[in-house]
């Protein structure tokens, strides 16, 4: 998170399960430099810094066929691809977000209607 004038930041990017961006707040706007309409139904690779895309990917699937993920819950400087081109490390933290039902995972289409 960024500080600026003694407001913190909160950005806010949540990701189905299949890796297409649901939710893109507005300070994901100002820190990243994407608006919603240039992200939303993309896939997360658009702030992947190219050398991380393997590696993210890897673990998002895993974290997909478990339910959990190694990170979960813990703070780390996430390196991030603004819309300059330019690679930033943010602070963050990522989380699995369930169902209502406590499941998992959070699909934009059930896999029974997949053509």
């Amino acid at each position: 998170m960024s500080t600026v004038a003694g407001k913190r930041k909160m950005a806010i990017v949540v990701a189905d399960a299949d890796g297409a961006i649901l939710l893109w707040s507005g300070d994901v706007e100002e820190l990243i430099g994407y608006s919603a309409v240039e992200v939303l139904g993309r896939p997360v690779d658009v702030i992947i810094p190219p050398g991380y895309r393997d590696r993210h990917w890897r673990g998002f699937h895993a974290a997909m066929d478990t339910g959990t993920a190694r990170s979960e819950g813990t703070s780390a400087k996430i390196p991030v691809l603004r819309a300059d081109g330019s690679v930033h490390r943010l602070s963050g933290r990522f989380t699995l977000l369930r169902n209502a039902l406590g499941g998992w995972p959070i699909r934009r289409r059930e896999p029974h209607l997949k053509k």
